[in-house]
């Protein structure tokens, strides 16, 4: 009644903690919980006390463990802590194979990953996963974008831009991953020489050499003052 009928959020926080003082152990205590957790989220902003109440009801081992468990890893996720967020994807995607958050998961281990250093590779590791996994998910398209945007950082920009291409079928914002394209093109463009090759380096410079050459005696390697003696003979 405080929480949804009169609005008075502290005196409800106040009521769902005397609950869980009283009866920790009651059924009626595990909805308490998620209750006060998204109260502590929402209205206050304390993603830290919410993660608190959330992990009282997984060790209860609730049916919605997964969701929690999703849940939980997010908001690690939003406070910056990287490395708990990807532990607690990680543990959603093993404990629970056959949730429909599994995707979900390797998604945010992913996102997870490529925000801690030194572990690029893991994180591209884990987008292909989901993609390889579940390629029917709404997601893929999503963990193609930042596998390619993985590959172009690691200096792979064939890779990056095949991984584009691939996620412009059923990305739901074409114009992002094409302007990635894009840029991506002409930076390669930008820093590709021309005729690349010691061969077609080598013909260039025959035919400026050949062109140069005011006798035959020149063209074949001889120098002017053998070439003016041929001149005058």
């Amino acid at each position: 009644m405080y929480w949804l009928e009169l609005h008075d959020v502290p005196k409800a926080v106040s009521v769902y903690r005397e609950l869980i003082a009283q009866a920790p152990d009651a059924p009626e205590t595990a909805e308490g919980h998620v209750v006060l957790a998204g109260i502590l989220e929402s209205q206050y902003r304390d993603l830290r006390g919410a993660i608190s109440e959330l992990t009282a009801v997984l060790a209860r081992d609730p049916p919605t463990a997964p969701d929690l468990r999703y849940h939980v890893a997010k908001l690690y996720f939003e406070l910056g802590d990287y490395q708990q967020a990807e532990l607690e994807a990680r543990t959603l995607v093993e404990k629970f194979p056959s949730s429909p958050l599994v995707d979900d998961g390797w998604m945010l281990a992913g996102q997870s990953l490529s925000m801690l250093d030194g572990m690029r590779a893991d994180a591209m590791k884990a987008f292909s996963t989901l993609i390889e996994k579940f390629p029917d998910s709404e997601l893929v398209p999503h963990a193609l974008f930042e596998l390619g945007k993985l590959r172009g950082e690691s200096g792979d920009d064939a890779g990056a831009i095949q991984a584009w291409v691939q996620a412009l079928e059923r990305h739901p914002d074409p114009q992002v991953v094409q302007s990635a394209i894009a840029r991506t093109r002409k930076r390669i463009a930008a820093t590709t020489p021309r005729g690349v090759g010691a061969r077609e380096a080598f013909q260039r410079a025959e035919v400026r050499r050949v062109a140069q050459a005011r006798t035959s005696l020149e063209a074949a390697g001889g120098t002017a003052e053998q070439a003016a003696r041929e001149h005058g003979d």
